[in-house]
């Protein structure tokens, strides 16, 4: 089942983007209910940056904007941005390992063919 937002006690694993239909498709696995309140950041435009804050992990999108919500029990550790990029001109699939949380997005930005090209900021999660 693919959605835009993945329900409370889960995180995206499988995230796609066509650009034909223009909207985000996530598919989630399960995880910790969300602790605390979420937080929605600013304005998801395609050419911009956006990272969660310490101890979120990005759960979707409400009203265009990403939402980063605390884990229960979880917390991240060993945080990297793998060597791969993504557009929104061309669309994108991209899965996420078990045991690992997507927290951002680069906006890779000097590529005058592709102002969308972007790379994406993952967390090793860590439960106590």
């Amino acid at each position: 089942m693919l959605f835009e937002h993945c329900p409370n006690g889960s995180i995206p694993s499988y995230s796609r983007f066509d650009p034909i239909i223009g909207e985000f498709q996530l598919s989630c696995r399960d995880s910790p209910k969300f602790d605390g309140d979420c937080v929605h950041l600013d304005d998801d435009q395609q050419s911009a940056s956006f990272q969660c804050p310490s101890n979120h992990v990005l759960v979707g999108r409400d009203d265009q904007r990403p939402v980063c919500c605390q884990l229960k029990g979880a917390c991240l550790m060993d945080c990297f941005i793998p060597k791969v990029f993504y557009s929104f001109q061309i669309g994108f699939e991209f899965e996420i390992e078990q045991g690992y949380a997507l927290v951002g997005k680069y906006s890779y930005g000097s590529c005058a063919a592709d102002p969308s090209l972007f790379r994406i900021a993952i967390c090793k999660l860590m439960y106590h």
